[in-house]
């Protein structure tokens, strides 16, 4: 779940440099509440506006580039995020709660509705599909990642197969609502968002390419092209990548590269990463005296967890991290579509083998080194 809310917070970025005047109507508000407007660019959030409310028909005008998503955020209140676009039109936001609004999930739509423009619209309704088949699904992923802490390798399977099942049912759902609204700035949210999860990654192909030009040729739709369509492939140049280690120091890719170098885009909050990383470790023993090293980038956003995990696991080998989550720019340069993805590459920089298994890495090694 992370890993989507993670990314939720990453598609704020606009389609044009021109800028609206709206008239924002907070509906229904606690009196007295702070409420903070804020964008997110990609490491950190800044608040652009604020508004104290004192009516029950708050008004505040807002002017920013057209087509950012912009988020409102209560003041005490750490999970509560609704998120709206600038667009050229004003836009009332209700507010309904129904329970304990600090257990309410920064996803959850049902605690407040947007009325306004197009793509505001097309925005709510959107995520509303997306939370009713996300939801279907939250149990078994909460039992697989438990299951995965207690170790028991049978029952993380049957949770890890229940929802692979249910992630189909709701991505097909998702595919058929696009191909119905290939001009809507939710379609690109999407995309940027959840590229790298998606199933039906070949139908995402073909339906991006028949998206509005307009929402091609943003500067959001640049960067998920080069995610949906990689720019490297077996047998072309390594791109280099310098980020902080755990100490705050930088390193580069270029000046660590060893006879055979995996470079490993992870998360600490990816489950799969991290059973992968449990069968790399005798692998990296075995041979990094022999010429083998591990180059992993975490696209994590949570400085503590991420070294946390490195530290409790004794992951030895070189490991770096902007701390952008999904803005990583060295995940973003190679196209990364799911994580863990890893390249293995030699000497020379040269690309060898793209999400190279255990088993052929392994055998790789024995055979080379």
């Amino acid at each position: 779940m992370k890993f989507i809310l993670t990314c939720l917070y990453l598609i704020i970025t606009k389609f044009c440099i021109s800028q609206d005047s709206i008239k924002l109507s907070l509906i229904n508000f606690p009196i007295n509440q702070k409420i903070y407007i804020n964008k997110f660019n990609g490491s950190s959030t800044h608040i652009v506006d604020s508004v104290l409310i004192s009516s029950k028909n708050q008004e505040k005008i807002i002017t920013y580039n057209t087509l950012s998503v912009l988020s409102l955020r209560l003041k005490g209140y750490k999970n509560i995020y609704i998120p709206f676009i600038v667009e050229k039109s004003n836009i009332r936001i209700i507010f309904s709660i129904k329970r304990n609004i600090s257990l309410d999930s920064i996803y959850n739509t049902e605690y407040y509705k947007i009325e306004g423009g197009k793509e505001n619209i097309g925005l709510i309704n959107f995520r509303k599909l997306d939370l009713y088949w996300y939801n279907k699904i939250i149990t078994y992923i909460d039992q697989r990642d438990k299951s995965y802490l207690l170790n028991d390798s049978n029952i993380y399977k049957k949770y890890s197969d229940s929802v692979k099942f249910y992630n189909k049912v709701r991505d097909g759902k998702l595919c058929d609502y696009i191909s119905m609204h290939l001009s809507d700035f939710a379609v690109l949210d999407f995309y940027y968002r959840e590229a790298g999860r998606i199933y039906y990654v070949d139908n995402l192909k073909k339906m991006f390419l028949n998206l509005s030009d307009d929402l091609q040729s943003s500067e959001i739709g640049k960067r998920t092209k080069n995610i949906l369509f990689p720019p490297l492939k077996n047998g072309d140049h390594f791109i280099d990548i310098t980020q902080s280690d755990v100490t705050g120091k930088k390193i580069s890719l270029a000046g660590n590269l060893k006879k055979y170098t995996l470079l490993e885009f992870w998360a600490s909050w990816c489950s799969p990463c991290l059973e992968q990383f449990q069968h790399l470790k005798p692998i990296y023993n075995d041979f990094w005296s022999k010429g083998f090293s591990i180059f992993a980038v975490s696209v994590d956003d949570d400085e503590i967890r991420w070294k946390e995990t490195i530290r409790i696991n004794s992951y030895l080998w070189i490991n770096v991290s902007s701390l952008d989550g999904k803005n990583n720019q060295g995940a973003i340069s190679y196209g990364v579509l799911e994580y863990p993805t890893n390249y293995l590459i030699n000497s020379n920089g040269i690309i060898i083998k793209k999400n190279i298994s255990i088993d052929e890495l392994k055998n790789f090694l024995k055979e080379n080194l």
